[in-house]
């Protein structure tokens, strides 16, 4: 691995340019919100109005997996 000393002296004798870009930053909304969002839109729609027995639902979801 090259030394600073010797890293620098490829540039001696020539024309360097910096060029510095400054940026905002995007807004994004924190995750939480996101959650609450699509939560939010699952309530709305009522997907589990069907489901009587929650419990017994759940297990044969799981079921389905082995």
């Amino acid at each position: 691995m090259n030394s600073m000393k010797e890293e620098l002296e490829k540039y001696k004798n020539t024309v360097v340019r910096i060029i510095i870009s400054e940026e905002k930053p995007q807004n994004f909304p924190p995750k939480k919100e996101k959650l609450r969002a699509v939560f939010k839109k699952m309530q709305e729609k009522d997907i589990f109005r069907s489901i009587s027995n929650p419990v017994e639902w759940q297990k044969r979801f799981r079921n389905e997996w082995e």
